[in-house]
């Protein structure tokens, strides 16, 4: 059951940042461990290279929001 969600934000530029791999994984464990959805937001137009970074690192997104 979803009680919540974990939103991170990106730009265009940030979605390959080595700052965001290490966001992206305390993130998606704190959402798994908290029974909450890990939401990527991005610039509309990126919503496939954040599926991939997130694939990269063998993580779990469960949505990716996109904006503008």
């Amino acid at each position: 059951m979803n009680c919540g969600y974990v939103f991170e934000v990106e730009t265009e530029d940030s979605i390959y940042d080595s700052h965001t791999e290490d966001q992206w994984r305390l993130f998606s464990a704190n959402a798994r461990a908290h029974q909450k959805s890990f939401v990527v937001v991005v610039p509309k137009g990126f919503e496939q290279q954040a599926h991939q970074r997130a694939r990269d690192m063998s993580i779990t997104i469960d949505d990716v929001w996109t904006v503008g």
